[in-house]
């Protein structure tokens, strides 16, 4: 729940600090241009063909074609990077590089949306509002901080770009799943003035069953004991509904002077009973003032200022229990982020162009339990440097970062974690040795390169180091089946990356490869206790792995001309964690060792009706080391078709998502199919419209 105090702050926040625009707020109109700009890869506007490390660009029609409702759908088709989904027994649903979302910055426009883990918002974005999807693969740290290690994923909402003309746009989806999607934006451009105000829904109706459980009697120390006969719910289908509201207001003082104050609510509920009865309620509230301040031709200012809350209230109900949530049990959890970002950027020379910046994190964790004990706050003052340096066909970008730990928590050990005993959790009266927290100073720094051959083949490498803080989620968060650890060390890491893209002879034919591999030391993650099985669930805990190594590559094609678009790729992982009790390198849980992904879209060029056909297959995966088990692939087929009505503005479309019905290659252990292992709802069909004016 979001008290008034909060929303106060929050206004307050806006109010005195509408100083700082997004990224070409202000843009004029550059719908015919298919060269798109990008921001992603040194925080300054460039044209994707020009950037010197590769972001993959996932534009407004392939977003389209791909048929998803959510961010977290829509990553699932990127090369490199997956979402398998919330599903039993998955506690990274977002990966990259092997690595799940705390090593993954997610922005909006430029700026993060949480600290550290982001799978719960991008359960809820809808896709309607983005214009396109900049996806950056590898660490990122010098610039973007410690939860940067496997990359960068900025999503570009839509904006004005003609002067002096209103907009709307409105769409509505029903599928046969009972999911249920509608959005709508109005606004208003121009020279001065940008107006623009969006809402949102989402819901998914639940798909329920019931498990009978019969009578029972036992006999211990000589006494008897019957348990009447039951039934309790089985969500098998999880019901999940949210809304959002976001707003801007920008104005425009000259070109490339520009403030803007964005201001953002997103509140979603589930309900899930797989091992247990769950519910959850997440609520999430942003409010940003940004500026861009041009001095000259050739430097000027950007930043932002933002606050952001996150968090949620859930209920947790026994497995075998008859009566209803006792929602005085409720948990409320709730994370608090406030951030401060400054740059200067200077183009020296014409073959120099240099960036400098600030950045302040503020953050905070607040329990309901009444207890000082339970709130814990961290500060991270960082200095942030680079400069692109052209030299003909050759650029080089040297950077770095420096980041300060400040010894703010007054309890830094001061809440209790109960520990794996062997058989199950149990609270031994203390969670940890008693430490004094301590300033701790750390340089991150990064060289890219990127090396023109011939007009049509580009060379690409990098080497960057990455420092990491535990997280307050990381330290002290205790969720379903899961806990934190107070203990956790920072960890450290180093990575690199070499690849190529070549443009063919054969028009609109192009393809290209990365390699990358990444060491870290004491790698936070979550490791499971406990044996998982059709009557008993594993616990997870975040500890620190003394040494994993994180490689591969990540190989594509494409081929764009007339009217056809098709991709291809496949991806390669190797992530090995070393086990000190056998003295050599083991494999690591739930990371996906194998992914092909491809589509094909046509354009039929008399009615412009668009067509798409893609799909989406992972290699089975290690579900648990102890036991040795693997869980059974994914393979999945989705088809789509877009008519737009002429002269109207309407766009009639309709589909079929997971078209083969649930159906794999390879099954897991225990004679587990894709729908076991994915907990997933199987071929769902839907039709939408959408209106633009």
């Amino acid at each position: 729940m979001i008290n008034k105090k909060c929303f106060r702050r929050t206004a307050t926040l806006l109010a005195a600090f509408a100083l700082l625009t997004p990224p070409r707020i202000f843009a004029d109109d550059e719908s015919g241009d298919e060269d798109v700009i990008v921001v992603t890869a040194a925080k300054i506007q460039q044209n994707e063909s020009d950037v010197v490390e590769k972001v993959q660009v996932i534009s407004e029609e392939q977003i389209e074609a791909s048929g998803s409702h959510t961010v977290s759908e829509l990553l699932n088709s990127i090369p490199g990077v997956s979402y398998t989904g919330t599903s039993v027994g998955s506690s990274e649903p977002v990966q990259m590089n092997g690595l799940p979302d705390e090593y993954v910055k997610i922005l909006i426009d430029g700026i993060p949306v949480t600290n550290g883990g982001s799978s719960d918002l991008l359960e809820h974005l809808q896709l309607e509002n983005v214009d396109h999807v900049e996806v950056l693969q590898g660490s990122a740290s010098a610039l973007y901080g410690s939860d940067a290690i496997a990359g960068v994923i900025n999503i570009i909402t839509k904006k004005q770009k003609e002067n002096g003309k209103a907009t709307l746009r409105l769409q509505q989806e029903a599928a046969s799943n009972l999911q249920f999607a509608g959005n709508a934006t109005a606004g208003y451009k121009d020279e001065k003035l940008l107006a623009e105000v969006n809402a949102g829904y989402n819901y998914q109706a639940p798909k329920t069953s019931y498990t009978y459980v019969p009578e029972t009697t036992t006999t211990s120390r000589g006494k008897t004991t019957t348990t009447p006969a039951y039934s309790y719910q089985n969500f098998d289908q999880r019901e999940n509904k949210s809304y959002n509201v976001n707003g801007t207001l920008g104005w425009n003082f000259a070109d490339d002077r520009s403030v803007a104050l964005k201001d953002e609510f997103l509140h979603s509920e589930s309900t899930t009973n797989k091992s247990g009865y769950y519910t959850r309620n997440y609520d999430r509230i942003n409010g940003t003032g940004l500026f861009n301040w041009a001095i000259d031709d050739s430097s000027g200012f950007d930043g932002y200022l933002s606050f952001r809350q996150y968090g949620s209230k859930s209920w947790t109900q026994a497995y075998n229990a008859t009566e209803a949530i006792d929602e005085d049990d409720q948990t409320t959890t709730f994370y608090r982020d406030y951030e401060l970002e400054a740059h200067y950027t200077n183009d020296i020379t014409d073959w120099n162009q240099f960036l400098v910046g600030l950045n302040l994190l503020y953050s905070t964790k607040t329990d309901d339990s009444g207890s000082d004990d339970d709130d814990h706050k961290q500060f991270y003052p960082q200095l942030f440097a680079q400069d692109i340096i052209t030299l003909g066909r050759l650029q080089i970008i040297p950077g770095a970062r420096f980041t300060a730990s400040a010894p703010i928590d007054d309890n830094p050990n001061g809440i209790e974690i109960p520990k794996w005993n062997g058989t199950q959790y149990v609270y031994t009266g203390n969670s940890s040795d008693e430490e004094e927290e301590e300033w701790a100073f750390n340089l991150s720094p990064k060289l890219s390169a990127r090396f023109d051959a011939t007009d049509n083949l580009i060379f690409r490498a990098s080497f960057g180091m990455g420092y990491k803080n535990p997280t307050l989620t990381q330290k002290y968060n205790t969720y379903f089946k899961g806990y934190g650890n107070p203990n956790l060390k920072p960890e450290s890491s180093y990575s690199g990356s070499l690849g190529f893209d070549f443009n063919t002879p054969v028009e609109g034919l192009s393809f290209g490869a990365t390699g990358q591999i990444t060491y870290l030391k004491d790698m936070i993650d979550t490791v499971m206790y406990g044996v998982v099985s059709s009557t008993a669930n594993g616990y997870r805990q975040y500890e620190n792995l003394d040494k994993v190594i994180s490689s591969g590559f990540t190989a594509q094609a494409s081929y764009r001309a007339g009217n056809w678009n098709a991709n291809l790729s496949y991806t390669y992982l190797y992530m090995r964690q070393w086990d000190d009790d056998e003295d050599e390198w083991a494999e690591v849980e739930e990371k996906i060792p194998h992914q092909v992904k491809g589509s094909v879209t046509y354009t039929v060029p008399s009615t412009k009706t668009a067509l798409n056909l893609n799909a989406i297959w992972y290699a089975p995966v290690l579900t648990s080391a102890a036991n040795d088990t693997y869980s059974s692939d994914y393979f999945v087929l989705n088809a789509r078709i877009d008519q737009p009505i002429k002269d109207t503005g309407l766009t009639i479309y309709g589909g079929a998502k997971n078209l083969l019905d649930n159906f794999s290659f390879i099954k897991g252990d225990d004679d587990e199919d894709m729908k076991d292992t994915y907990n997933l709802y199987g071929a769902i069909f839907y039709i939408g419209a959408k209106y633009n004016y």
